[in-house]
């Protein structure tokens, strides 16, 4: 809790049989910041500036003795203040039209009107020395003070003397005008002309308080506090002292204390010191939030006035939903909105901070390379009970079949769907792919260029390249056309009794190696049958047996039956993408010719204009991947290569699904001539 005190009242008693004062806070409580502050602490420099210019002080201005931190203003004194705001209200102003300016003072009893007072006590003066532009006006008797504005109307109050108030003036020339307030309570408008730049009501260079155009027409008064800002403070911002009095604390005895009041009955010797107590007014932040672990913390925390609090929250992840944070809102004092996830709210009263949430649920969709999703980025993030609308289009060769996984109540049977997602949901296209007569994929042998007319099912039994093998015997190889299956055999040593046999294997394909003692002889399987994963494969096994200088192995291959997961059909008739797999993973390029060079510029070589014929080839869909570089690496280096299998960036080694660097281009040469035989193609 923050404390204010106010300055000590009384150190000697006045020349008067009694006194009555009241706690005002320090002028510069208001929230907002002044441009001019004096506050009278310095006796032997009363015109100080605690912020602002110092103020000029004409007459007889001196400390005062009866309250410390005060300036006694003699009867024919006033101040001058310099204007530190310039002109504004307007474009075309030339002088200050919005200001406030308030003041801590007292006027003492009537009781020596020649020397002390006359009936009027001037309190601004704005026309440099011209007539008094707000002053007070003697009402009947000594005690009592009445306040009037120009032309004695616009605002009327009750001004007691040897009590002390709080005076502010709040201007908005050409706006919403002028008002008067008395401890913190508006008492009247003073809106006579109330235009821009009226020289009664607006600043020019400096201005004078407690001056008025004769000194019939000034008073004495004691001030404790001015201040001078730049804006014409709001009735809230005036009302609102943003604090409260707690207690009277020093010498209290022989007052007669009524809460923030205390009277005096006899002067008759030195009372107090006393000081006024003042603690900052404390408001509630109340912390709203369905999710997360917000800072502050769900529920209520007391602040100052005008502390400033660092409002936080954090999304929260649960799997496969999730919530996230999409703004925050406050009501109450402070009545404002925003989309971050942060905020600082500065406390002017009591608040509730409400943070605002979406959840979210994860929708996983696929159609692996045999379709295309409308929307492409259907998989993502959605709000929790949004439909989604999904089209799965078939790709050339290709049939829908159905939708699998969290459907809900949707339709499988469906192309084009409606999700709803009230939980986090994940499903796949399923398409089979159209097959010739004899089961090889329609996309395969168009791939390879081998159908005339449409006719897949003669494209399917034909031999392109000759080798005795029909296209639906290759496309379960797992080659290209023209393409071999190379097996090669390692044999450690003369007297090892094992024998490795590697290849290269094929996504889709189910691999079984046999064996006989001689080609007269049935070969018989060494072991079941594997499954290819696009690597290099290797089996050992043993050499001939006793008595025995021969042996014979084959690799058989045949088409397998396993599915996945995202696909009823069998891997083999799918195009995903794959390791070493023309089919898949590589793009058919077909010969042409193109013209190169020029004939009067550029290097020699190029020289003149010509045309290349390139045979057609096929080239990688995507990036040569560390673990493809070092499958085949691998396999080079045990037939006859020299490529390396660690590749280093620097001091780092990345996973093997980054790129394959560095490489040099000799290196990726060798590279491709090794995976070219790998793949029983010759280089």
């Amino acid at each position: 809790m923050g404390l204010f005190t106010m300055k000590s009242f009384i150190r000697r008693a006045f020349a008067h049989s009694s006194l009555a004062l009241v706690a005002l806070l320090p002028a510069s409580i208001f929230a907002a910041e002044p441009v001019g502050l004096w506050e009278f602490e310095d006796p032997s420099d009363l015109g100080a500036a605690s912020i602002g210019s110092p103020l000029l002080l004409n007459g007889t201005v001196t400390a005062s003795v009866d309250v410390p931190g005060a300036a006694d203003v003699a009867r024919t004194a006033y101040l001058t203040v310099t204007n530190p705001i310039g002109a504004n209200g307007d474009e075309a102003a030339t002088r200050s039209n919005q200001f406030t300016i308030v003041i801590d003072m007292m006027v003492p009893d009537f009781t020596d009107g020649g020397a002390d007072n006359g009936n009027f006590t001037g309190i601004l003066e704005f026309n440099s020395g011209g007539d008094g532009d707000y002053f007070i006006r003697k009402q009947t008797g000594n005690t009592e003070l009445g306040v009037a504005a120009i032309n004695y109307t616009g605002s009327s109050g009750t001004f007691l003397s040897n009590t002390w108030y709080r005076f502010v003036y709040a201007v908005d020339n050409g706006g919403v005008g002028r008002s008067v307030y008395l401890n913190g309570v508006k008492i009247g408008d003073n809106n006579s002309n109330n235009t821009l730049d009226y020289d009664r009501a607006s600043i020019a260079s400096t201005f004078g308080i407690f001056q008025d155009n004769t000194t019939a027409e000034q008073s004495r008064v004691i001030v404790s506090n001015i201040a001078l800002y730049d804006e014409r403070l709001s009735d809230q911002e005036i009302a609102d002292n943003n604090a409260a009095f707690t207690a009277w604390s020093g010498d209290t005895s022989g007052l007669d204390i009524n809460g923030s009041q205390f009277s005096i009955a006899s002067m008759s010797e030195p009372v107090g010191p006393v000081t006024a107590n003042f603690a900052l007014n404390q408001y509630t932040l109340t912390v709203v939030s369905a999710h997360g672990s917000p800072v502050p913390a769900v529920g209520e925390h007391l602040y100052s006035h005008g502390a400033e609090v660092d409002a936080s929250v954090e999304p929260v992840s649960q799997g496969k939903t999730r919530n996230i944070i999409t703004g925050w809102s406050t009501t109450g004092a402070n009545s404002a909105s925003g989309y971050e996830s942060s905020v600082n709210l500065e406390l002017t009263g009591d608040t509730t901070l409400t943070w605002n949430w979406e959840t979210q649920v994860l929708l996983e969709i696929d159609s692996g390379a045999e379709a295309k999703l409308k929307p492409m980025d259907a998989g993502k993030w959605y709000p929790i009970n949004t439909t989604v609308h999904i089209e799965s289009v078939p790709g050339p060769f290709f049939t829908f079949v159905e939708w699998r996984g969290d459907l809900g109540e949707a339709d499988a049977t469906q192309a084009s769907l409606s999700l709803l997602l009230d939980q986090p949901r994940a499903l796949v296209a399923d398409f089979s792919p159209v097959l010739a007569a004899n089961g090889t994929p329609h996309w395969w042998l168009d791939n390879q260029g081998l159908v005339s007319d449409g006719n897949f099912d003669a494209a399917e039994s034909s031999d392109p390249d000759g080798n005795g093998l029909t296209a639906a015997q290759e496309f379960v190889a797992g080659l290209p056309v023209g393409g071999q299956l190379k097996v090669g055999m390692d044999i450690p040593s003369v007297a090892s009794p094992t024998i490795n046999i590697t290849w290269g294997s094929q996504l889709g394909r189910r691999y079984t190696v046999k064996s006989a003692p001689d080609l007269s002889t049935t070969f018989t399987a060494i072991d079941d049958a594997v499954e290819g994963d696009g690597n290099l494969m290797e089996i050992s096994v043993a050499g001939p047996g006793a008595g025995n200088d021969q042996a014979f192995f084959t690799v058989e291959v045949e088409a397998s039956p396993v599915a996945t997961s995202a696909d009823a059909d069998a891997a083999i008739s799918s195009p995903g993408t794959a390791q070493f797999n023309f089919a898949r993973a590589m793009a058919h390029i077909p010969a042409g010719s193109f013209i190169m060079g020029e004939d009067s510029a550029g290097i020699a070589d190029v020289r003149p204009e010509h045309t290349v014929h390139l045979d057609a080839f096929y080239m990688d869909k995507f990036e040569v991947s560390r673990g493809e570089w070092i499958a085949v690496a691998t396999w080079a280096n045990a037939n006859g290569y020299d490529l390396p299998t660690v590749l280093h960036v620097y001091d780092f080694v990345p996973s093997d699904d980054h790129p394959a660097v560095p490489i040099t281009w000799y290196e990726a040469v060798k590279w491709c001539n090794a995976r070219s035989e790998m793949e029983g193609l010759v280089p």
